[in-house]
Formats: structure tokens, C-alpha cells, sequence
């Protein structure tokens, strides 16, 4: 690993969730903590993201969190995209990202900022209440 890639940028006192069983269907604090950064890296009121980014696919011990870690957390590059959007097409995203679930190959929402419900028991686009 580059010593680059050693530097400690924090420290997080407990187990980062990380499954993908788990990340890809409910909410985990990892994935808290992916949002919470980037909403306060942008100033931003809310963030939506999409868990299939996140590919740090373990149970992460709690302790220092370093470049090379969140290199490993989210290795695309993905680009972030600030927008204003009506609520009527925010809530098509969330619908979106729930459309297959509880399948673990969905684009579960990651979001900070705000919260939503769901009730998987409706069809697909019906989900959010």
C-alpha cells in the first residue's frame, strides 16, 4: 500500500456494517457515515446515493479509517451530482432504488439529511409511504 494510502483521516469507535446482503437492503452505518460525509463535504441539505457504490463488503472493526480504506469503500470514482429536484421525482428515486427489493442486487437508497419509509409488502414504484 503507498504510504499515501496509510494516512489515518479519522477514527470510528465502533463495527462499520459492510455486508452486502445487508448495505443493498436496509439501512447500515456505514453507509451512514458514506452519506454524512458527503453531505457535509458538499453543505448540502439532504443526499440520496446509491448503495451499489459502496463495496467494502465486510464487517469493519472499529479503529482508524484511512485513505487506502475508503479508496477500498468506494473504488469507482463515481461522480456526485448536486441538483434541486421536484419531491415528486425525488420520491421516483427512492421508488427506484426499492423496485427489486428485497433482492441484494438492488440500488437500495442511501440517504442523509432526511428519512423515509417503505412498505416492501406494495408493488414496485409503490413502495415509499
Amino acid at each position: 500500500m503507498p504510504e499515501k494510502e496509510k494516512e489515518i483521516g479519522g477514527v470510528c469507535r465502533v463495527k462499520l456494517e459492510g455486508r452486502k446482503t445487508r448495505i443493498r437492503t436496509e439501512e447500515s452505518n456505514l453507509c451512514n457515515m458514506v452519506a454524512d460525509i458527503v453531505k457535509t463535504q458538499l453543505k448540502v441539505d439532504f443526499v440520496l446515493l446509491n448503495a451499489a457504490g459502496i463495496r467494502k463488503y465486510d464487517l469493519t472493526p472499529a479503529g482508524p479509517i484511512s485513505l487506502g480504506f475508503i479508496k477500498e469503500l468506494l473504488p469507482h470514482n463515481d461522480k456526485l451530482i448536486q441538483m434541486q429536484v421536484p419531491g415528486r421525482l425525488f420520491k421516483a428515486l427512492l421508488e427506484e432504488g426499492l423496485d427489486k427489493y428485497p433482492e441484494p442486487d438492488t440500488c437500495f437508497p442511501v440517504v442523509a439529511g432526511l428519512r423515509f419509509e417503505f412498505d416492501p409488502r406494495n408493488p414496485a414504484n409503490h413502495r415509499v409511504t
